[in-house]
């Protein structure tokens, strides 16, 4: 008979003791029926108290944690995991038995019952062993209709699949919407396109995104970790530099060379940047010490220090207090062996209330290399039993550098394994929706994602700039951290205004649909959403096959909307958010020349505004909107070209007819010409007078107002349009040099 002190009781929840009897089952050396009543009898003399005890303990944190107001821009996971730090691998053989029987008989709906009720149980182990049931749900899910549930899991099993999962990311790819593989437009191209229009509009483009916090902070070595002080005009950051005595010792000299990482401060100077850091003495020793993080009341810093003789691991995480009368940090002490592991932790990022440290750690319990902890504070000096922060936020790759903003519930961290990517590491957010739930992360785009990788991310409290460091090849942060990259690559710290991606509010789901104001066509193109009152970057993309886009935004504010593309004419569309919002996008089509079309078969456009008073040539008000859709098409495309074609009706003169059609067509290039700045070469003009009439014969004075028109024609450079007054000519010479070519290609045959 097995006897638990009821003091030791306290310490287990019920999910813990269960686990226990089972592991006591499942190894048959004690029978479940002789401990069940005495554990019972434990638990109703304590389950009263710990459960008060409980109540209020989880009452200070929901405090911590608020939910937010979810929309469709933010999808939190049905699946909640809340035993994986109880234990390591769940198993029950008669839920398995149970599992498998649904699944011969094919009894989908029992089938989903009985997994969605053992899956919740899996502890870290599960996801590196289970996987196959996971996979099973997911397909139970989607073939009786639950596509998010099976997205979910989809999702799920390529972040903790030990190699390539071909048929997951098949089955993902196949329900994956636009808001799960965004489609952004290269911000090169971004930056050309907002050059075009600069041209002709006063739209003034977002800052460009990536700049160096200054050369004052970045030296020549490592900068990273850098954390904001209680207020922004105070910075902390980490600096790999060269220890001096490193070369100046005669025998150390020959030696390979030695770096020091220290915590460093700087102070904002105003407009004028930032002061020259000054090393932090109470912190630096002759170990690395770094990755600082500071408390929102400014009272606690965290952070890591490597190589201490009396430390835990490789690498520990240690706590400082303000002296606020001294004006200095003291009170030094390590987290304890509660927090900090045998080999590496460090990333230290308080919540906001400040009883909460999240942190990374690569200890070998994990679902990867390294994964995302935290710890809640117990009393003055004591800290809880680090717990995992769970498998929609750790993968099954590394995740590291932990942010809670100061002011909203969300976490920042970089990753390399989840879906969604530009470079090696990203930078991601997710949202906290209570005590144990996390939303899935969302990549936070071009505007702070490269090619690179990109760590430590940090936000001013004012959410106005974010600042992280980013290296151009991988790079190990921290001397003793596990090796995310060659050791010898420099990375530097840059900051810039906060993108929409990246901003705590941007909730809302704006999304839409393009098509042809006439025929309903899906046209591919440019979607560009700009913020009109705070000029908050916002980055591009691409419409998806199916004429759709999306984005997320901050509720209640207006935006202008861009669409561009080589099929239609550009469109602006002033707009506001309330609430999740949809839009049909009409756009007016450009009939464009194909490269196999014939030059009679070319349409063209014709726009009702454009109609001149009697004998005249000049350009009236009612034109320039339509004339402007043409410039705006013609600067965006530099690669085509415009033919404008005049035409009059049948009254009058025929010659004086011919004229005052071009000189109206020519009248239309010029102000197209002067407001595009184009070469003038890209235009032609013609006037045709009342050759080529829409209604013969003219009967009555709409038949004459509508022979009364002027008609564009767009088209490629490469494709050789003629003038229409010499088609006919031109088509019998394209006929006498086919013949040609045929009897050269005869000759070389030897057929002559």
């Amino acid at each position: 008979m097995i006897n638990i002190p009821l003091y030791k009781l306290k310490k287990y929840n019920f999910q813990f003791v269960c686990n226990i009897l089972q592991l006591i089952n499942t190894k048959n050396k004690y029978s479940i029926h002789k401990i069940s009543c005495v554990i019972f009898l434990s638990l109703c003399f304590t389950n009263f108290s710990y459960a008060q005890f409980n109540k209020n303990k989880n009452k200070a944190k929901l405090e911590d944690f608020r939910p937010i107001n979810k929309s469709g821009a933010v999808y939190c996971p049905s699946l909640t995991f809340l035993n994986i730090d109880n234990y390591r691998y769940y198993y029950d053989p008669r839920q398995l038995k149970e599992i498998k029987k649904l699944q011969q008989e094919n009894n989908l709906p029992e089938l989903k019952k009985a997994l969605d009720t053992y899956i919740r149980y899996f502890g870290i182990d599960n996801f590196k062993k289970d996987l196959d049931l996971i996979w099973t749900y997911a397909q139970a899910a989607e073939t009786t209709g639950n596509q998010p549930l099976a997205l979910e899991l989809y999702r799920l099993l390529l972040k903790h699949h030990r190699g390539k999962s071909v048929k997951s990311q098949l089955a993902f790819d196949s329900l994956a919407s636009a808001s799960e593989k965004p489609k952004y437009v290269p911000l090169k191209y971004y930056y050309e396109l907002i050059d075009k229009w600069q041209l002709v509009d006063s739209l003034r483009p977002p800052d460009q995104m990536g700049t160096s916090i200054g050369e004052e902070i970045n030296s020549p070595y490592e900068e990273y970790g850098l954390a904001i002080g209680q207020t922004d005009s105070i910075i902390y950051f980490t600096s790999k530099r060269l220890l001096k005595d490193t070369l100046d010792d005669p025998v150390r000299k020959y030696l390979p060379v030695k770096y020091d990482e220290n915590i460093y401060k700087s102070i904002r100077l105003g407009e004028f940047g930032w002061d020259f850091p000054m090393p932090m003495k109470e912190f630096n020793t002759a170990y690395n010490e770094g990755s600082p993080c500071i408390s929102r009341d400014g009272m606690y810093m965290a952070f890591s220090r490597c190589d201490t003789p009396d430390g835990f691991g490789d690498c520990d995480l240690y706590l400082a207090k303000w002296d606020s009368k001294n004006k200095i940090w003291g009170e030094l002490q390590n987290f304890g062996e509660s927090v900090n592991s045998t080999t590496w932790d460090s990333h230290p990022s308080f919540s906001v209330t400040g009883d909460t440290l999240f942190f990374a750690s690569d200890r070998k319990t994990g679902f990867g290399g390294t994964d995302i902890y935290f710890t809640t504070r117990q009393g003055k000096k004591r800290w809880s039993v680090a717990q995992n922060i769970g498998p929609i936020i750790n993968t099954q790759a590394n995740e590291l550098s932990p942010f809670l903003h100061p002011s909203d519930n969300i976490l920042y961290f970089s990753s390399n394994g989840h879906l969604f990517s530009f470079g090696s590491y990203d930078i991601f957010k997710s949202y906290k929706t209570s005590r144990d739930t996390w939303c899935e992360p969302k990549n936070l785009g071009p505007f702070v994602n490269t090619k690179s990788s990109e760590y430590y991310f940090t936000i001013d409290a004012a959410a106005r700039l974010l600042y992280y460091a980013r290296a151009e090849k991988e790079v190990r942060l921290m001397r003793n951290e596990p090796a995310v990259q060659d050791p010898y690559t420099n990375s530097d710290l840059y900051s810039f205004p906060l993108p929409m991606e990246a901003q705590p509010k941007a909730i809302v789901r704006f999304s839409g649909k393009v098509t042809e104001s006439q025929t309903g066509e899906v046209f591919g193109g440019v979607v560009v959403v700009y913020d009109v009152a705070d000029k908050i970057p916002i980055a591009p993309k691409y419409i998806d096959e199916e004429g759709n886009f999306e984005f997320e935004l901050i509720d209640k504010k207006k935006y202008l909307l861009i669409v561009s593309g080589e099929n239609f004419f550009r469109l602006e569309e002033l707009f506001e958010v309330n609430g999740d919002t949809y839009r049909e996008v009409e756009v007016q089509g450009v009939r464009q020349k194909m490269a196999s079309a014939p030059a009679t078969q070319i349409e063209t456009i014709q726009f009702k505004s454009i109609e001149f008073a009697a004998n005249s040539t000049d350009i009236l008000p009612k034109m320039e909107n339509d004339l402007h859709l043409v410039i705006d098409f013609l600067v965006e495309h530099p690669d085509f070209q415009l033919d404008i074609f005049g035409h009059t009706d049948a009254d009058g003169n025929q010659d004086k007819n011919k004229k005052l059609s071009f000189d109206r067509s020519e009248s239309i290039k010029n102000y197209i010409l002067s407001y595009g700045r184009l070469e003038i070469d890209r235009i032609n003009s013609y006037g045709l007078g009342s050759e080529k009439p829409l209604v013969f014969p003219e009967v009555t004075e709409e038949d004459k107002r509508v022979n009364r028109r002027v008609e564009f024609r767009l088209f490629k450079k490469d494709m050789l349009l003629t003038n229409p007054n010499k088609q006919n000519e031109d088509e019998l010479e394209s006929e006498e040099m086919k013949n040609i070519e045929e009897e050269i290609e005869d000759n070389e045959n030897g057929d002559w």
